[in-house]
């Protein structure tokens, strides 16, 4: 096996979860507030109403977090297989009168773990309404994902609409 079908193979199992990664939105949320070296939340209010952050996430989920990771490649007959990773995205925004909430996952082809329909999980934000202009932000996600919680906190709080780098979001060099 190359060096690099050897770095793809580790980093789909690092990113899978490695089998144990939760399989619910609720399960996630547990274990990202019991914190480890894995996951991670964190809390904070904007002066912002609850409707124009739901409709700010129920807009930029699809816009920003749809996506392909990695490319197909197909085996060179006669000179052996050739190892791949290839993942998609999946983001899902529910909205209610009292929360909205926003998961990005993760599909990976291939996996041997076992993950939720979609993909691992690897952010969930829920955000409440606590006031006529002020809404609670409550972020979940896996310690190595970075960019994507500085989104969410910028569309939370309206001052940066913009899409966060898709390379950088899910960072191979940092799993």
């Amino acid at each position: 096996m190359n060096r690099g079908a050897v770095l793809v193979v580790l980093f789909a199992s690092v990113l899978s979860g490695c089998g144990s990664a939760p399989l619910t939105p609720d399960e996630y949320r547990r274990t990202a507030k019991a914190g480890g070296s894995f996951y991670a939340s964190e809390s904070f209010e904007v002066k912002r109403p609850f409707a124009e952050v739901a409709q700010t996430f129920r807009k930029k989920g699809p816009e920003c977090l749809r996506f392909s990771l990695g490319e197909r490649m197909e085996p060179l007959i006669g000179f052996g297989s050739t190892t791949h990773m290839y993942a998609t995205t999946k983001q899902t925004v529910l909205v209610s009168s009292s929360r909205v909430e926003l998961h990005f996952q993760v599909k990976f082809e291939n996996t041997v773990s076992k993950e939720p329909e979609g993909g691992s999980y690897y952010l969930i934000a829920d955000a409440y309404p606590v006031g006529k202009d002020r809404t609670k932000v409550d972020i979940y996600r896996r310690t190595r994902v970075e960019v994507l919680p500085q989104a969410i906190r910028s569309w939370a709080s309206g001052e940066n609409l913009g899409c966060p780098d898709q390379s950088k979001i899910i960072n191979p060099k940092k799993m």
